[in-house]
């Protein structure tokens, strides 16, 4: 009777612990015409509301230190 009180209680503490639905996140991507030869530039983010968390990925992607300089015009 304790061993199922305990798995009871420890199942529903997980699931009312968890959130997935309460942070966003983004992918920036900047692709000039010819990857091959001009590269390209990335960032993420994670963990933030909706609209922060694409100019989270923007800032990233720009700051990227590629050195593709038309990819990181591209950043979107």
């Amino acid at each position: 009777m304790t061993r199922t009180c305990v798995l009871m209680l420890s199942f529903a503490c997980t699931v009312l612990w968890t959130h997935p639905s309460a942070a966003d996140g983004a992918l920036a991507v900047g692709l000039p015409k010819d990857v091959a030869k001009q590269g390209f530039a990335y960032g993420y983010s994670n963990n933030y509301s909706a609209k922060d968390a694409g100019d989270a990925a923007i800032k990233q992607c720009i700051k990227s230190g590629v050195s593709a300089p038309q990819a990181l015009q591209l950043c979107k």
